[in-house]
């Protein structure tokens, strides 16, 4: 177990665990809502709108989608859904390709 009272100073050490007990406050808590309830409730994916504005910038400013790309296969919030870590490297590529081959961007106004 453990000692009723300090070896050193002989303080009583359960006296000193009450006062402590005593002066703690509860602290509130957000509760925790779950992905799929998230979901549900807001109706919106939030990769489903960051593949939008990285869609977005690829017609605006490649660099800064490539910037976004990036961040997007990284993030760490997938649990493991590797297709859509495809999908933003995919994007990343292709903003790679439209940065340094500006012509290819003129390919894409193009298109529209």
């Amino acid at each position: 177990m453990f000692a009723a009272g300090c070896a050193i100073c002989g303080t009583d050490l359960e006296q000193h665990r009450r006062e402590i007990a005593e002066r703690r406050t509860d602290l509130p808590h957000v509760p925790h809502v779950p992905r799929a309830e998230r979901r549900a409730r807001f109706g919106i994916d939030a990769h489903v709108v960051l593949v939008a504005l990285v869609l977005l910038a690829t017609l605006l400013s490649p660099f800064l989608a490539l910037i976004m790309a990036a961040v997007g296969a990284q993030d760490r919030h997938r649990n493991g859904q590797i297709g859509q870590r495809n999908l933003f490297i995919g994007l990343a590529i292709l903003n790679l390709a439209l940065t340094f081959f500006p012509a290819l961007r003129l390919g894409l106004y193009s298109l529209l």
